[in-house]
């Protein structure tokens, strides 16, 4: 296995449906002397801050409000998240006894709140320069927080270090915010969360040891990477594998009702929206940048919650990174039926789930290159990465439920971010309150502004002919 990573592949889609959450006032947790937690990263938590030591790779989480904002209840929110979460006590210290970075609880206060431009194009501005600014991980907490408002709409966000902030985290964290900006309490306490490879079980896999399930999945990823060869390469894309970006943005979305409309066609089909959208992205990039007819083997990756295996399912209540990546291997010619390719993507994730591929996903990177403090082991991850260029990045954080009809605000859209490695065209942050929207960050010097806007173009443009409904237009 050849430096596999899940950020190399990656056609990620995070589920993070309705976040449970309490509204009843509640104790602190440090009301009563405990000792502060302390704990090695997990294996997903290393490599994202390995990753980062070299490449920025912050996620960010945002949202635009309607309804009274004040700075006061901005802050006093934030103050609630750090005192409820251990997560965010904690900065990042280096051990070279155990030869990975630890997470250490510090006496935290709640990062200051960055007033922005209530403008659309400087609020897009920020987000951009806050996806590549670093985020000093020895001091807590690792996130920063943004504001902006113009008298009638308020736009929040949260940047985090990846190594705290996925989709998962980042949205539970978020909605948390908000509910108590429009309730005024605070979330409930979690507790320490335990590194991410602790949820491994390898009898949820049917196998009786963790040896035996890892030489299973070794054969399944060796078994589905035989259809990449040298020749399977997309001309024009991620020809560069610089260090350094300049990042573009675009945006789309659909109106509730489209985005209903597609939910029902999918079920129709026996498919996820996850293939729905990994056959209408296949397809554009390939017309984008392929001959029609010519047969490629794409890659695409999707993340597993290892919390929720369809088998052994762990409960746990706490915020941490928690996901995981599944690699798959898709044939596309540009003349497949949609639905027929939108099958292929959600069968093969939905295998790759049950032989458990993701929990032993980053086993197989550190099996290369194990944990270590030095930089040159991110820059051994990010060349491994190029191992498999020409991928994109389609997040899907999922359907969020919060403060449609809150009893003070109400959530009109949602937005997260994430940028780029080299080795990757874009990342397509796709989530849905209301409608679907994405939020696609691309690297220009890999993709051009004029390539980025015709390929997401085709994107959508195969996404909404697959709407069954006559009289609905896109936005």
């Amino acid at each position: 296995m050849q430096h596999v990573s899940p950020r190399s592949v990656i056609f990620r889609v995070m589920r993070a449906e309705v976040f449970p959450m309490s509204v009843e006032p509640v104790a602190s947790p440090r009301a009563a002397s405990s000792p502060r937690w302390r704990r090695p990263l997990g294996l997903a938590e290393c490599l994202f801050w390995q990753l980062d030591r070299v490449l920025c790779g912050n996620f960010i989480a945002t949202v635009e409000l309607t309804g009274p904002v004040v700075e006061e209840d901005l802050a006093k929110g934030l103050e609630a998240l750090v005192e409820a979460h251990p997560i965010l006590r904690a900065r990042i210290v280096e051990d070279a006894e155990v030869g990975r970075p630890c997470f250490e609880e510090v006496d935290a206060v709640p990062p200051t709140l960055i007033r922005v431009a209530a403008e659309p194009e400087a609020l897009r501005r920020h987000w951009m320069r806050e996806a590549d600014l670093p985020i000093d991980e020895s001091r807590a907490p690792l996130f920063r927080a943004h504001w902006a408002s113009d008298g009638e709409r308020t736009w929040v966000g949260l940047t985090f270090h990846h190594a705290i902030g996925d989709g998962d985290s980042s949205a539970r964290l978020l909605s948390e915010w908000i509910r108590f900006l429009d309730e005024g309490v605070g979330p409930r306490p979690t507790l320490p969360p335990p590194a991410q490879e602790s949820f491994y079980r390898p009898e949820a896999f049917g196998a009786a040891d963790k040896a035996t399930h890892l030489a299973t999945v070794i054969a399944d990823v060796r078994a589905r990477i035989q259809g990449v060869a040298p020749g399977n390469v997309v001309p024009g894309l991620c020809e560069r594998t610089t260090l350094t970006r300049e990042l573009g943005y675009h945006e789309f979305e659909l109106s509730s009702e489209q985005t209903e409309s597609l939910v029902q066609a999918c079920r129709r089909h026996g498919v996820t929206v996850h293939g729905a959208l990994g056959a209408a992205y296949l397809g554009a990039l390939h017309a984008e940048f392929l001959a029609p007819g010519q047969s490629v083997v794409l890659s695409l990756g999707s993340p597993v919650n290892l919390r929720n295996v369809r088998r052994g399912r762990v409960e746990a209540d706490d915020v941490a990174v928690r996901l995981s990546g599944v690699v798959s291997r898709i044939r596309v010619s540009n003349e497949e039926d949609f639905w027929q390719l939108a099958d292929t993507v959600t069968r093969d994730v939905r295998q790759q789930v049950e032989v458990g591929n993701a929990h032993l996903l980053h086993e197989l990177v550190y099996a290369q290159h194990p944990p270590s403090l030095a930089r040159e082991s991110g820059l051994a991850l990010l060349e491994g990465m190029r191992r498999f260029p020409w991928n994109s990045v389609l997040t899907n954080v999922g359907r969020m439920n919060i403060l449609e009809h809150g009893r003070k605000l109400t959530v009109r859209r949602l937005g997260f971010y994430g940028a780029p490695t080299p080795s990757q065209a874009l990342v397509m942050a796709i989530s849905t309150c209301g409608g679907l929207q994405t939020h696609t960050v691309y690297d220009r010097q890999n993709l051009s502004p004029e390539r980025a806007t015709s390929l997401l173009r085709r994107f959508e443009e195969r996404l909404l002919g697959v709407i069954d409904s006559g009289d609905v237009r896109a936005t």
